[in-house]
């Protein structure tokens, strides 16, 4: 296991979100940092089988092992100098996987979802408010059980995409 020492100021880079949830054998897509160019990236403990970090922190891959999830401490020099950040991810089974793709416009913070169980939208089971990318497709994954849902994509000026 890697530890990390530096006798100067980091700065924090983050993801679009602190916690990440992958499926066993399904496609990761790319986990981009939320700001920053860097070119060189390293990760501590290694990322469970099947996934890999890049020299510009884009997790990616496709799993093939379950996992605990676990923080991981993750390394990065950029155009600002030295960066440290952390994520926590694990990998799950899951037979009845759902993904939803949406475009999200030029304003995430504008840009918010819900889930709801049944047909109507009185009963929310996850939501996401502020969108992790800007001009961009986004995938969300859900390991559901078998029943009907209902997904809402919404954008505060009416003109999301889905």
């Amino acid at each position: 296991e890697m530890q990390f020492l530096s006798c100067y100021d980091i700065d924090v880079f983050e993801y679009p979100f602190s916690n990440y949830y992958f499926y066993k054998n399904h496609r990761v897509v790319n986990v981009i940092p939320t700001s920053g160019s860097y070119s060189y990236c390293r990760v501590s403990p290694s990322l469970p089988p099947g996934l890999s970090i890049s020299s510009s922190c884009i997790i990616s891959g496709t799993p093939t092992e379950v996992s605990d999830s676990r923080n991981y401490l993750i390394y990065a020099v950029g155009e600002e100098g030295n960066t440290l950040g952390l994520i926590n991810l694990g990998v799950s089974e899951c037979s009845n996987l759902v993904t939803i793709r949406v475009r999200g416009d030029g304003y995430p913070q504008d840009n918010s979802w819900k889930l709801h169980r049944g047909r109507t939208t009185s009963n929310n089971i996850q939501s996401c408010y502020d969108f992790p990318v800007t001009n961009d497709y986004y995938y969300f994954d859900f390991c559901l059980s078998e029943a009907i849902y209902t997904f809402q994509a919404y954008d505060s000026y009416g003109w999301m995409e889905c």
